[in-house]
């Protein structure tokens, strides 16, 4: 990993979980994955890496056609996770108030280090706790690992009651705002050089 890992296996690896094996033999591992994971100096090489894996996010959206997918499609809770992750990418190496799993705790840090303007980390903590919530309920009526919105029918009906709202229609409008910020937030990340270094 040291000589030969990419930036995609650094971004991966932040997930990276123990699922079997020896405890100790995962703590050893993931100890000596951190220094590759996280580097200990403000890693501004990386950028060029990221804003490539960035493009394949956004091309792949468009090509496998995830409009109404509430995981991966533009403005979805990838996007969102993306966005804290690449900060952890660069940063958390030397600012530890970075070492986070969970995404709205991530998100927080990053308002209060002023790595963001603090609108920008409630605009998507708001879109990810109501995505999250979506994505739940449409899972739950279906019994199935799905995130992608119900076509038509009763299965859209019990989504938008569910979720508190009068109609499909005013639903799917509070939906696609959220989703549209997410975009547009995560379409400027690394976007000429913004946000390599806190904002002022």
């Amino acid at each position: 990993y040291l000589r030969q890992g990419r930036e995609w296996a650094r971004y991966a690896s932040i997930k990276a979980r123990r699922i079997t094996g020896n405890v100790q033999d995962a703590i050893s591992l993931f100890s000596k994955l951190s220094s590759f994971v996280y580097r200990r100096y403000l890693d501004y090489a990386v950028y060029d890496s990221l804003r490539e894996m960035k493009s394949k996010i956004m091309f792949q959206v468009k090509q496998n056609g995830y409009e109404n997918n509430m995981k991966l499609g533009a403005g979805g809770i990838r996007e969102i996770e993306f966005f804290g992750q690449i900060f952890q990418l660069i940063r958390r190496g030397v600012d530890h108030s970075l070492k986070r799993k969970k995404i709205l705790s991530i998100l927080d840090v990053l308002a209060s280090e002023d790595y963001v303007p603090e609108n920008v980390t409630w605009e998507l903590k708001s879109a990810y706790i109501f995505l999250r919530l979506t994505e739940n309920h449409i899972q739950e009526y279906g019994d199935a690992q799905t995130h992608e919105l119900p076509g038509e029918g009763y299965a859209r009906t019990a989504l938008y009651v569910s979720m508190g709202f009068e109609s499909w229609d005013e639903f799917e409008k509070t939906l696609y705002t959220h989703m549209q910020r997410v975009h547009e937030h995560f379409s400027e990340l690394l976007a000429d050089g913004k946000n390599d270094k806190k904002q002022n």
